[in-house]
């Protein structure tokens, strides 16, 4: 059987995360079924992107080394 969280996972989810800096990209796909859990080793100043399939783009500055 399945409960409620499992229909909430399926409608509302972090769709990817990817952090972006001037020398590239890190691009993490995400499933309804995972847990938001990405691991990024950030190497300086850069951007943080998460896209949530209900709210849209979110975007935050990664600290200054």
């Amino acid at each position: 059987s399945r409960g409620l969280g499992d229909v909430y996972k399926r409608q509302h989810y972090i769709s990817f995360v990817a952090y972006a800096t001037m020398d590239g990209i890190c691009f993490k796909k995400l499933y309804p079924e995972q847990s938001v859990q990405p691991r990024f080793h950030i190497t300086g100043r850069g951007r943080i992107y998460l896209y949530c399939n209900q709210h849209g783009l979110f975007t935050s500055l990664t600290p200054r080394k």
